[in-house]
């Protein structure tokens, strides 16, 4: 289950209506661990070991503070930023984590095209000495 609604039956008792997992959802480093726990404790019901087993590893622990490490620029992309020595001093000067989040922003894109136009928008906006967020 993703989540659930409690619903009044009547004066002494509830139904909770349990959403299912779609195949295409994220799973949290959080969740996984819970699954690996509940496995060793015997607890996975069928249907929840259907469920994991369903999971698309691709969309597993995608969240950006789950991906910190890989949360940085490429080689290529910041000797593009380093064409514009304004910005990236500017970008050099803030802290780390939003650094890391900006990095996220323009690395996490699918196309190449959006993190292109993404690093575009990073460099102008450090040549302004203005953040993304």
């Amino acid at each position: 289950w993703i989540d659930g609604i409690r619903k009044r039956v009547d004066e002494q008792s509830y139904a909770v209506r349990f959403t299912p997992r779609k195949t295409s959802s994220n799973w949290s480093v959080v969740n996984i661990a819970r699954v690996k726990v509940l496995k060793g404790e015997g607890r996975m019901k069928p249907a929840g070991l259907a469920a994991f087993s369903r999971r698309r590893i691709e969309k597993s622990a995608t969240y950006s503070f789950e991906n910190r490490e890989s949360a940085k620029l490429s080689a290529e992309q910041e000797r593009e930023f380093q064409h514009h020595p304004k910005a990236w001093q500017f970008y050099q000067n803030q802290p780390p984590g939003y650094r890391r989040m900006s990095a996220w922003w323009v690395t996490s894109a699918k196309r190449p095209e959006t993190r292109q136009i993404r690093l575009q928008r990073l460099i102008s906006h450090s040549e302004a000495h203005r953040r993304i967020y």
